[in-house]
């Protein structure tokens, strides 16, 4: 699916120079290597795709200024939380500035302190993560807050916005992103090259070998799907068959022409609305992913076939979609 690789070429790219910069604070060394990402924008939309990468202050003002919707990693923020927690000799800093602080310039912790957040308390700082309102937000930091205050006012001072999912819910789809763990396992290629202990000629070169095998093989990709004759992506039509058999569990009652509530054959206190004509759901799925949902397919599903899957998933799945992209690049022979 092509969010996936947007934030994930974005993240890889972005988030890994910063470790050769001698200057943590270098904000010209980090503008320069996302103007540089900005250069292939037409694969990257980093103004309308969500970048995600650590908190690195650095990066941050530069992405800041140049209009990048960045977000922040969870899993990079549970770690810097228990760093908080770790280390009490931290007293030259204000808890409620810590989120701004680059850990990795902090040195070895101490061995004799030991409190941090056991893997039980991380599940509360996921559900923030996950929360669709704010109230489920707030209530997520306050069942945290009773275990650790510290480290409830240390997520408060983060901005919201910047890694929880309430404020983007209605407005832009995250595409269900929420770590960038997932680089460290894909980029194989880029371990073995060890690019993160380069400098930056020689980080680029490696970088540009890399992305330069990578179109190489989604160009073959996407001929294959044009030679097919697909309409989307072989994981996105996955989904959606898997989706369409899940619908036949679900029932719905229609209120209009237009809107039907659906809900499952066996909890039918839990309904969602569904506009017909839209199509749009309220549930995470249709929000967040842009991909037909089971309620979406319940509610359209009906004697007659089912639908076009190709009418109701977004530009991004869409095999044109990667023909405007990837097709148009052109390969160094």
């Amino acid at each position: 699916m092509l969010p996936s690789v947007a934030i994930a070429k974005a993240s890889v790219a972005i988030a890994a120079p910063h470790l050769f910069c001698g200057d943590w604070q270098n904000r010209f060394g980090m503008r320069m290597i996302i103007l540089a990402i900005i250069t292939l924008s037409h694969v990257f939309p980093l103004k309308s795709s969500p970048t995600l990468s650590d908190r690195n202050i650095g990066f941050i003002s530069a992405a800041t200024s140049l209009g990048i919707f960045n977000m922040h990693c969870v899993r990079h923020i549970i770690g810097t939380c228990n760093i908080v927690l770790f280390r009490h000799d931290l007293d030259i800093y204000d808890i409620t500035d810590l989120w701004r602080v680059d850990f990795s310039t902090l040195g070895n912790m101490g061995s004799g302190k030991t409190l941090r957040l056991a893997i039980s308390h991380d599940t509360f700082v996921w559900a923030a993560n996950a929360a669709t309102t704010e109230a489920a937000f707030n209530d997520a930091i306050t069942k945290l807050g009773q275990v650790s205050t510290s480290a409830a006012t240390y997520l408060r001072a983060i901005p919201a916005a910047k890694w929880a999912l309430y404020p983007q819910f209605k407005v832009i789809p995250l595409y269900g992103w929420r770590t960038t763990n997932f680089v460290e396992s894909e980029q194989a290629k880029s371990l073995r090259l060890k690019p993160r202990l380069m400098l930056p000629f020689e980080f680029f070169k490696a970088y540009g070998t890399i992305l330069m095998g990578e179109t190489y093989y989604r160009s073959k990709q996407l001929k294959t799907w044009v030679d097919k004759g697909r309409r989307i992506t072989p994981r996105a039509e996955m989904e959606f068959q898997t989706r369409l058999k899940v619908a036949e569990e679900y029932s719905a009652v229609f209120s209009s022409d237009d809107v039907a509530f659906v809900a499952r054959v066996t909890y039918p206190l839990k309904r969602r609305r569904v506009d017909t004509v839209t199509p749009e759901c309220s549930c995470v799925t249709w929000m967040q992913l842009k991909v037909p949902c089971r309620h979406i397919l319940a509610a359209l599903t009906g004697p007659e076939s089912p639908p076009v899957i190709s009418d109701l998933v977004s530009d991004c799945y869409k095999v044109t979609t990667f023909e405007d992209t990837v097709g148009s690049l052109e390969i160094p022979e």
